[in-house]
Order: structure tokens, then C-alpha cells, then sequence
């Protein structure tokens, strides 16, 4: 029998995927970074109306980032390991980079021609020219990068991807502030700084895509395209409606200081999703391979598995170390925020955990039909929930109403996956699992010292010493990866 290695953190759920789970999260960190950097540059030569504009414009830059992508990425990384030949592979990315070209051509004339229109008869505050002009320009270019993006993505070179994504990061940084601020154009060099720099990122592209891609149209890789993604779509647009419904009922039930306490209580609940966006982006590609080898209902148990214990392991330190966060990153006024924190980063996490078991599963057995259908119910019940929570319990009514929309949407994944798999998902284990590891954090929480350096230090301590005895018993119970999906041989 073949000697298989001792599993370790490095090797679970398979190959790389856990160290490039961990370059993804540094590179999705590092570009909040440098917005924290900026930020105080930013205010001082912009004004409150400025900063008005920049949000308007960034919400409709991912609205039509939704509607001009298509979520074209996903359809690649899924089906790139679905072509038997390098040909194949350079026909699949050249002809998606022609049909995205020819769409979203197509949908800036559209925008050009009718947007204009509709911000004059609308009395908008924002002008179309030239500030939704560039915003809508730029996004064409970052809809295009996709491609080479997503082929990063499906080699499981994160190096690669994070080193493009960094550097129109920075490059858009540095152009901005030398704009705003060397150049004194105001807002205005906001939006040239990034138009240059997506124009300078676009003969990357460019370069990229004639390496890898052959320019030749297929139709049969347009319509595989299409069934995939277009059931995807509007699920993109519903998880964005949930969240931003919450703010807006909240802004009609509750005063302006308890919606700030809930903002950024919010805003430290989403950290750890840097992690669990790393991971994801490491994991997609790892589970459509298996796919593609028909090995994904003996791989997805592994992940389920090692997911698991990274989201109870999550949830546990956030609701545990929740105050001290809350005190060194804000000033005393926002100090209660902590509480609604604790209860936040429960369904953002359990959110997260959808994306990455249920979600991905569904995707890479191209069952994308059930995306919409589920996050519609989810939507709904967390949007009815909204209203009838909210003006009893004001802030936390929203953070029960996210957990309520978060647990009906798994239900939703359940059904769906006893339709499509015979796997033991064992969701509701899991739920009391995770319900379990918050109830401990939730008791390290109430643990007070007459010192809060000395309650801070315990608590960290905890933490820290449950999450090793966890991480130690579970790596004693997990098989090798070769084992857990088949792959060990015997030989004399």
C-alpha cells in the first residue's frame, strides 16, 4: 500500500487551496488598506458632496458590473476544466472576451443614449456628465479584466491574480491622489486617476488575453454561457437589494445615532469575510475540478467539513472579543455597537457558509437553475422580517431578520440538494453546531476584570487555546485528501 502524508492545514481540502486561500484574504485586505491610507487624503480635498457623488457613482458601477458581466467569471472557472485540450481552452476564453466586447458595447451605447435622458427628467442631483460618463467607461474595462482574472483563478495562480488586482489598486491610488491632490482637479481627478488607470490595465488585458485566448467565435460556448449564467444573475441582484433594504427601513423606525451604531457595527462583523472570500476564491476552482473528474460529492464532504469548522471558529472569536474590537477601532460613542456586532456576524458568516458549501456544490454540478428561486425566499422572508422587526426592536430587529433571511435561504439549499445529490449534507447539525460555538463565544463575552487589558488578554487566551484543541482534534479525524476522494491505490 502506498504511504499517504500526514494531512496538514496546508494540504485540506486539497493541493493549494489553503495557501492561496490565504494570499487571496492578504489580497483582498491590502486594498481596504490603502483605502483607510487614503481616506484621510481624500477628505481634506474633497467635500461631503463629493464623497456624495463617489458613492453614487460606486453603487452604479456594481449595478452594471452585475448586468454587464454576467457573471461570465463563474461560467469559466467552472467549464475551463471541462476542455480536453490546450485549443479548447484558447477558443473558450476568446470567445467569451468577443461576446462580453459585443454585450457590453452594446449596453454602454444603450446607457449613453437613455441615461441622460432619465437623469434630466429625474431632477438627479449627480450629473451624468462626466462623472456617470467615466464611471460607466471604467466599468466596461474592469467587466473585461475579468477574463484574465478568472483564468488566474481557474490555474489556481492566486500570486497572479492578486498581483493584477493589486495593481490596479495602486495604480488607480496613486493617480487619484497625484490628480486630487498634485494636480488640484478636486472630484474630478478622482475619476480621471481611475479612467487612466483602467485605460493603462486594459493593454495588460490585452496582452494577457492574446497569450491565452484564440479570437474566434463559438456558439455552442455562448449558449453553454447563457443557460449557466443567467440564473445566476438575478441572484446577484437580490443578495445586493437584502443588503441594503436593512439601512433604508432602519433610516424610517430608528434615529440617525442608533443607524450609526448599527453601520459600524456592521462594518467590523464583515471583517472576517475577508478570510472567507479568500477561501472561497481558492476553493471555486479546486471543486470545479473535481467536478469535472466526477469526484465532487466525494471531495465536497471534506470541504463541508473543514468549512465548518473555520466558520464556528469565526464566529466564536468575533462574538468572544467583540467589545475589545469595538473599543480599539472607535471612539467611545460607538462603543455599544459590540452588541449588535455580536449579532451580525452571525448571519454574515452563515451567509458566508452558504457561498462556499451548498452554493459552490450547486454551481459546479451546473445546477444553477435553484440560485434565484432560493435567494428569492431568503429575500423575501429576511425584507417581511424587516418590517415587522424592526420598529419593535430597532437595530436588533434587523440583525434577527438577517439571520431569519440566512437560515431560510439554507433551507432553500437543503431542497434543492436532495433534489440534486446524495450526499448527507447533515445541515441542521451543522446550524447547532455553529449555534454552540456562538453560545461560547457569547459566554467568553460576559468575562470582566476591574483591568480591560487583563480581561482583553484572558479572553484572547480563551480563544486562542480553544481554537488550537479544535483545530488538533480535528486534523487527528480527517483523512488525507487522496482518501477522502478516492484516490489512494495500492501498490506493491
Amino acid at each position: 500500500m502506498v504511504s499517504l502524508p500526514k494531512p496538514t492545514w496546508l494540504t485540506l481540502p486539497g493541493g493549494r487551496v489553503f495557501s492561496n486561500g490565504v494570499i487571496y484574504a492578504v489580497g483582498g485586505f491590502l486594498p481596504q488598506a490603502l483605502g483607510l491610507l487614503l481616506l484621510p487624503i481624500f477628505t481634506r480635498y474633497l467635500s461631503t458632496r463629493d464623497f456624495g457623488v463617489l458613492s453614487y457613482t460606486v453603487m452604479l458601477s456594481s449595478f452594471f458590473t452585475m448586468l454587464g458581466s454576467l457573471s461570465i467569471q463563474t461560467y469559466i472557472i467552472r467549464y475551463y476544466y471541462d476542455c480536453k485540450t490546450a485549443q479548447e481552452a484558447r477558443q473558450l476564453f476568446g470567445t467569451v472576451f468577443l461576446f462580453i466586447c459585443f454585450y457590453n458595447l452594446a449596453l454602454l451605447g444603450l446607457a449613453f443614449l437613455v441615461l441622460p435622458f432619465v437623469f434630466r427628467m429625474g431632477n438627479l442631483q449627480v450629473p451624468f456628465y462626466p462623472y456617470v460618463e467615466i464611471t460607466l467607461i471604467c466599468t466596461v474595462i474592469e467587466v473585461i479584466g475579468l477574463i484574465p482574472l478568472s483564468y488566474y483563478r481557474a490555474k489556481e495562480q492566486a500570486v497572479s491574480y492578486i498581483t493584477l488586482s493589486l495593481a490596479m489598486t495602486f495604480l488607480n491610488g496613486g493617480l487619484s491622489v497625484y490628480l486630487v491632490v498634485g494636480r488640484d482637479l478636486g472630484l474630478l481627478g478622482r475619476y480621471y486617476g481611475q479612467l487612466l488607470a483602467d485605460g493603462a490595465l486594459l493593454l495588460v488585458y490585452l496582452a494577457i488575453l492574446a497569450r491565452i485566448a484564440e479570437f474566434r467565435w463559438n456558439s455552442r460556448y455562448i449558449r453553454k454561457a447563457l443557460t449557466f449564467c443567467l440564473p445566476i444573475v438575478p441572484a446577484q441582484f437580490l443578495a445586493s437589494f437584502a443588503s441594503l433594504s436593512d439601512r433604508a427601513i432602519l433610516e424610517r423606525f430608528v434615529s440617525l445615532g442608533e443607524l450609526g451604531l448599527y453601520s459600524v457595527g456592521f462594518g467590523i462583523a464583515t471583517v472576517p469575510t475577508v478570510v472567507t472570500t479568500g477561501i472561497y476564491s481558492a476553493l471555486q476552482p479546486y471543486v470545479c475540478r473535481l467536478a469535472s473528474e466526477n469526484k465532487l460529492d466525494a471531495g465536497i464532504q471534506t470541504i463541508k467539513r473543514f468549512y465548518l469548522l473555520l466558520i464556528m471558529g469565526l464566529m466564536f472569536g468575533v462574538i468572544a472579543l467583540s467589545e475589545e474590537l469595538v473599543v480599539v477601532v472607535t471612539s467611545p460613542a460607538f462603543h455599544e455597537s459590540y452588541k449588535i456586532t455580536s449579532l451580525l456576524v452571525m448571519s454574515i458568516l452563515l451567509q458566508a457558509y452558504l457561498s462556499n458549501v451548498p452554493s459552490l456544490y450547486l454551481m459546479a454540478a451546473g445546477k444553477t437553475k435553484y440560485e434565484s428561486p432560493v435567494r428569492f425566499a431568503g429575500a423575501l422572508v429576511g425584507f417581511v422580517m424587516l418590517l415587522v422587526l424592526i420598529p419593535r426592536f430597532g437595530i436588533y430587529g434587523a440583525g434577527l431578520s438577517a439571520l431569519a433571511a440566512a437560515l431560510v435561504t439554507l433551507g432553500g439549499y437543503h431542497l434543492a440538494l436532495r433534489r440534486e445529490s446524495l450526499v448527507e449534507w447533515g445541515f441542521t447539525r451543522n446550524v447547532a453546531l455553529m449555534g454552540a460555538a456562538c453560545a461560547v463565544g457569547y459566554g467568553v463575552r460576559q468575562i470582566q476584570t476591574p483591568f480591560p487589558v487583563l480581561t482583553g488578554a484572558i479572553k484572547l487566551c480563551l480563544v486562542a487555546s480553544l481554537a488550537a484543541v479544535a483545530i488538533w482534534r480535528e486534523s487527528r479525524s480527517l483523512k488525507t485528501p487522496a482518501q477522502d476522494l478516492g484516490l489512494a491505490s495500492a501498490s506493491e
